[in-house]
C-alpha cells in the first residue's frame, strides 16, 4: 500500500526504519548522495564535451617531490622533512580550458566536503548564486587547491573537487577529480610486490598417491559422504549442472540445518561438520603450488619454502601430510610435516625412491599440495556420537527455570581456601561453592568476563573437588596455552602422582617450560614425549589435556567431573569430544565468556552454528539466562564474575556498558594508581606541554592508507605501523618515579592482521625494542599488559566512499572489539582512521569518549555530526552526478 512503512534495515544507511518519515533524515540523504557519488563519479572523472580540466602541483624553490596523475585523481607524495621544508603546504594549480566552438560557462567549482588541510581559492567568488564564469572558446580559466598540515606525520589525505558547466543553451554537466597528498617517509623503500607461487589449482590429474613410511595410524570413520561433496563443495548454494538428486540433497540439509535440536543432534553437526571440512579443504586448495623447487639435506629432510607461512596462511602443523609431484607428473608422494619455521617446513618420510632422485636432481620442478588433517573432526564426529549415546545430549537442553534444595553438602569456609583473596570476592566462593554442592545434572557456568578471575575461580573449585572427594578430574581446553596455565596454577598445590599434563607427540618441544615438563609426559633427559594410556590416567587425581587429544581416550577413560576451561572459544562439537568422557549424573563445568572470541571456523559452516560455543548457546536458554527484573543470574546453574580485577573504569567503561550490562565493578587499585593514566603520550612525541591532565585512554587519528603484499590477504599499514613505534618510544622515556618507569615487556600491542604485526615487530627490532610483544588480538586473549596500542590497520581515507565496498577487518566485529581493548590495565591507546571507525558505533563511542576527555589527538572528529552532513548535502546539490548534455 502506498504509504506503507517497509520495516526493517535500510539498505542506504543501514538504520532501522522507525517512520514514513526516513527517507527524509539527514543520516539517510547523506549516505544515498555518497551512494550517488560513488556510482557516478568514475566516468565524470575524465575530460568532456570539449572541455580539458588539468592540475600540476606548483614546485617551487627547486623542491622536487613525486607527483602524477591517473584516471582522474592526482597523487602528490613528499616525506615529512620536505613538506616541512615547503612550508607545509601543496599548491595544486588547476586550468579549465574550452576547447568548443561555443562559450560555456563554469557555474560552480568547490570541494565536495569541507577538510581542515585543503581548501580551494579562486579569483571569483561562487557563494552567489548567481556567479558565472564565461569562457569563450580557446579560453582558459585558474584557480588553486591548496593543501596545508600543521602535524608532519606519516598519512595519506584526499578530497574530491567537482567542477560544474552549463552550455548556452543550458544543459549542465560536472568534471570530478581527486587531490591525494601523501606524507610518507618511506617513499624509497616501498614495500616490494612478491609473486606468489600459490595457483589455486586442483590436481584432477593424479592417478596414484604413494603414501608416506608414517601414514595416519586412524581409520577414517566418518568420511564425507559421496552424494554430498559437491553441495558442500558450494557451501549449501544452488550451482550450475545440479541433477535431481543434488537437489532433492540440497533442501534436505538446508533444512536440517534450520536449528539445532534434541532430535536431530547427531546429524546436525555431522553434516555441519562436513560443511566445515570441504570449505576448510577448499580454502587450502588456494595455496597449492607450481614449479617450486626445495632442498634435501644429508638426513634425507625435505626443506619447502612457504610464503605466508608466519601468517599461517597456509596453516600447517607438525604431524600434517604434503604431497609432493614431478610438475605435470600424475604421481603424488605423501610426506609427514616432521617441522613447522617462520618461512620453511620441514618434511620427512617419503618414499626413499622419490627421495633419491630429489637428492640426485636438486633442481627439479615441483607441485605441492597441502593436505587437510582429518584427526580432529573424526575427534568431533565420535564426540558427538558419544554424547547422544550415552544420554549426556540431554542435559545440553535444559528446559524451564527449576527449584533446587538449597542445603549444601560441604560448607566452604575461608580457612578452606588455597586462595585467600577469594575469600573477599563473594561471586568466585560463590561459584566454588556451587560446583562443590551441585545437585543437578546440567553443565554449571562460570561467566568470566575480562580481568575477573575464571581462572582463578575454576583452579580452586578443582582444587576443592580433589580435597574434599575421590573424585577423578579431567581439566580441558581448545589451546596447549590454556592448559600450560591450567596446569601451572594447579602444579603448586598438587604432586607429581596428583597431577598429569598430557602433550601430543607432534607439540613443539621448545614450548614446554620446565616445571610443566616434570608433571607432563615428557620425558625430561631427551624431551621425547611417553606414551599415554588409561591406566597411567587412572593413576592421576587431575589429568590436563586438549579436547583434540582427550579424544584419543573416547571409551576407555571415564572421570567423574569435567572442566572446559575458554568453552565459548571452542564449538559446541569440540567441547563434546570431553563430555563424551563422561557419563549421565557426572559432573560438567564450561567456564569463558562468550562476549570475546569464539570458535575459529570458516563463514559457510559459521552461518549455520558451527560458530557458536556450546556455553554461548546454553547462556541463550532461560535456565541460564540473566532475569531482566533482578539483573542476577541464577546462581544454582551459572555464576558470573563481576569484580574486574584488571582495568582502570575508563578503560572498562564502554565495554561493560556494551556486553555486561553494566555489571562489571572496576576494582584495580594498580591501575587507580598508576601515574601513566595522567600522562598524555601523543604530546611526549611531538615535544610539546599540555596543559590538561592525561587519561587511561587515548585516541590518535592517522589518514593512511593500508597496503598487501603481492597476493596475500593480510593488509598492513605502514603509516600506523610508525605511529606505533613513536608511541613506544615516547612510553620508554617518560619521565615517571623510577617504580613506575615502563618497561618493554609491560607494552602489548594489538593488530588485527598478521602481516601488520610482522611490520611492526621489524621497526620495534630495528629500534631495539625487540621485547615489546605485538600479537592479533586472537593471541592476547585471555592477556593482559600495562599498556596497550591497538592499530586498527584500515584506513580508507575517502570519505565519500560507499560503506559497503571495503571489508573493514575487526571494525564491526563485536568479540574482537571487545578482546581487544580489555587487555589494558593502565593506558589504552588506539592509533586508526576516524573515517572508517565511525561506521561502527563501538569505536565511535570510544572516540567519542576520548574527545570528552580531552585525549583524541589528530585530525578533529567533526565529519558524524549533522551540521557535517548537511554541509556536505549543499555542495552536493550543486554537483551534477547525472550528465544530461545530450538529454
Amino acid at each position: 500500500m502506498e504509504g506503507e512503512l517497509e520495516v526493517g534495515l535500510c539498505p542506504v544507511c543501514n538504520e532501522y526504519r522507525h517512520d514514513l518519515h526516513h527517507n527524509g533524515t539527514v543520516n539517510h540523504r547523506f549516505h544515498f548522495a555518497k551512494w550517488q557519488y560513488n556510482e557516478f563519479s568514475k566516468p565524470l572523472s575524465n575530460n568532456r564535451h570539449g572541455i580539458v580540466l588539468d592540475a600540476q602541483a606548483e614546485q617551487v624553490n627547486n623542491f622536487r617531490f613525486i607527483f602524477k596523475y591517473i584516471r582522474g585523481k592526482y597523487t602528490v607524495k613528499v616525506s615529512s622533512e620536505q613538506l616541512r621544508l615547503h612550508n607545509k603546504t601543496i599548491s595544486f594549480k588547476c586550468t579549465i580550458a574550452n576547447t568548443r566552438k561555443d562559450p560555456i560557462f563554469l557555474i560552480n567549482s568547490t570541494l565536495l566536503h569541507r577538510c581542515s588541510y585543503f581548501t580551494i581559492k579562486h579569483t571569483t567568488d561562487f557563494e552567489d548564486d548567481n556567479t558565472l564564469i564565461k569562457l569563450l572558446p580557446g579560453a582558459t580559466y585558474h584557480f588553486q587547491v591548496l593543501f596545508k598540515s600543521d602535524v608532519l606525520s606519516n598519512a595519506s589525505y584526499k578530497i574530491p573537487l567537482t567542477c560544474d558547466f552549463q552550455t548556452i543553451d543550458e544543459k549542465s554537466f560536472s568534471i570530478v577529480r581527486t587531490f591525494l597528498a601523501v606524507v610518507d617517509d618511506e617513499l624509497d623503500t616501498e614495500e616490494e610486490k612478491i609473486k606468489s607461487p600459490f595457483t589455486s589449482k586442483p590436481w584432477k590429474d593424479v592417478k596414484s598417491t604413494i603414501s608416506s613410511t608414517k601414514d595416519s595410524y586412524f581409520v577414517d570413520e566418518y568420511p564425507i559422504p559421496g552424494k554430498y561433496i559437491k553441495i558442500l563443495s558450494y557451501g549449501l548454494d544452488s550451482f550450475e549442472g545440479m541433477n535431481v538428486n543434488d537437489e532433492e540433497n540440497l533442501r534436505d540439509l538446508r533444512e536440517l540445518l534450520a536449528e539445532l535440536s534434541l532430535d536431530n543432534y547427531k546429524r546436525f553437526w555431522h553434516v555441519l561438520l562436513w560443511l566445515e571440512e570441504r570449505a576448510q579443504g577448499v580454502m587450502l586448495m588456494r595455496y597449492n603450488m607450481e614449479t617450486v623447487t626445495v632442498k634435501v639435506s644429508d638426513k634425507g629432510v625435505i626443506v619447502l619454502e612457504v610464503p605466508g607461512l608466519a601468517e599461517k596462511r597456509p596453516s600447517v602443523i607438525v604431524g600434517d601430510f604434503i604431497k609432493i609431484r614431478v610438475s605435470g607428473d600424475h604421481t603424488a608422494y605423501k610426506g609427514y610435516v616432521y617441522r613447522v619455521n617462520d618461512k620453511t617446513v620441514e618434511i620427512t618420510h617419503v618414499d626413499e625412491d622419490f627421495l633419491e632422485y630429489l637428492q640426485e636432481y636438486p633442481e627439479t620442478e615441483l607441485d605441492v599440495a597441502f593436505m587437510l588433517s582429518r584427526l580432529a573432526f573424526e575427534r568431533m564426529h565420535r564426540g558427538v556420537d558419544r554424547v547422544v549415546d550415552t544420554g549426556m545430549v540431554a542435559t545440553l537442553f535444559p528446559s524451564g527455570r527449576r527449584e533446587l534444595p538449597t542445603s549444601n553438602t560441604f560448607t566452604l569456609r575461608d580457612v578452606h581456601l588455597f586462595n585467600k583473596t577469594i575469600a573477599h570476592n563473594s561471586e568466585q566462593k560463590k561459584a566454588v561453592e556451587k560446583i562443590l554442592n551441585v545437585t543437578h545434572d546440567l553443565p554449571y557456568i562460570v561467566f568470566g568476563p575480562p580481568g575477573t578471575g575464571k581462572t582463578v575461580t575454576i583452579v580452586e573449585a578443582i582444587l576443592q573437588i580433589k580435597n574434599r572427594t575421590k573424585k577423578k578430574i579431567l581439566v580441558c581446553a581448545p589451546s596447549n596455552s590454556a592448559c600450560d596455565m591450567l596446569a601451572i596454577k594447579l602444579l603448586e598445590k598438587c604432586k607429581k602422582e596428583d597431577l598429569i599434563r598430557i602433550h601430543s607427540s607432534t607439540r613443539e618441544r621448545t614450548t614446554i617450560t620446565a616445571e610443566l615438563k616434570a608433571y607432563s609426559n615428557m620425558d625430561e633427559d631427551d624431551d621425547s614425549f611417553t606414551k599415554i594410556n588409561e591406566q597411567i590416567l587412572y593413576s592421576h587425581r587431575i589429568v590436563v589435556s586438549t579436547l583434540t587429544l582427550i579424544g584419543r581416550f573416547t571409551d576407555k577413560y571415564k572421570p567423574d567431573c569435567v572442566f572446559i576451561d575458554e568453552a565459548a572459544q571452542a564449538s559446541e562439537p569440540e567441547t563434546d569430544i570431553a563430555i563424551a568422557l563422561v557419563q549421565p549424573g557426572k559432573q560438567v563445568i564450561l567456564a569463558g565468556d562468550p562476549e570475546q572470541l569464539g570458535p575459529m571456523t570458516t563463514k559457510c559452516a559459521e552461518k549455520f552454528g558451527l560458530g557458536r560455543s556450546l556455553l554461548a548457546r546454553l547462556m541463550e536458554n532461560e535456565v541460564y539466562s540473566l532475569d531482566p527484573q533482578t539483573r542476577t543470574y541464577d546462581a544454582n546453574f551459572i555464576t558470573m564474575l563481576k569484580l574486574n580485577f584488571r582495568s582502570h573504569p575508563d578503560i572498562l567503561h564502554i565495554p561493560n556498558l556494551l556486553f555486561y550490562d553494566n555489571l562489571l565493578e572496576p576494582k584495580s587499585t594498580s591501575a587507580m594508581r598508576d601515574p601513566i593514566v595522567g600522562t598524555s603520550i601523543f604530546p611526549v612525541i611531538l615535544n610539546i606541554n599540555i596543559r590538561r591532565e592525561g587519561q587511561a585512554i587515548e585516541f590518535y587519528s592517522v589518514h593512511s592508507k593500508e597496503r598487501r603484499e603481492g597476493s596475500s590477504p593480510s593488509y598492513f599499514n605502514p603509516f600506523e605501523a610508525n605511529v606505533v613505534v613513536k608511541y613506544v618510544t615516547a612510553l620508554m622515556r617518560l619521565n615517571l618515579p623510577s617504580a613506575y618507569r615502563v618497561r618493554m615487556d609491560q607494552i602489548g600491542v594489538v593488530t588485527p592482521y598478521k602481516r601488520q604485526v610482522h611490520k611492526i615487530k621489524d621497526r620495534l627490532k630495528h629500534q631495539g625494542f625487540e621485547a615489546v610483544e605485538v600479537g592479533t588480538t586472537e593471541s592476547f586473549q585471555g592477556r593482559e599488559k600495562r599498556v596497550i596500542i591497538i592499530s586498527t590497520v584500515r584506513a580508507q581515507h575517502s570519505l565519500l566512499l560507499h560503506d559497503r565496498k571495503y571489508n573493514l577487518g575487526f571494525v564491526g566485529h563485536n568479540q574482537r572489539f571487545n578482546v581487544a581493548v580489555t587487555r589494558a590495565i593502565s593506558k589504552l591507546v588506539v592509533v586508526g582512521c576516524p573515517l572508517v571507525l565511525a561506521r561502527d558505533d563501538k569505536w565511535k563511542m570510544f572516540m567519542q569518549l576520548c574527545e570528552e576527555r580531552g585525549s583524541y589527538f589528530g585530525k578533529p572528529f567533526d565529519f558524524d555530526t549533522d551540521d557535517f552532513k548537511n554541509d556536505v548535502l549543499n555542495r552536493m546539490n550543486k554537483f551534477k552526478h547525472k550528465d544530461d548534455q545530450y538529454q
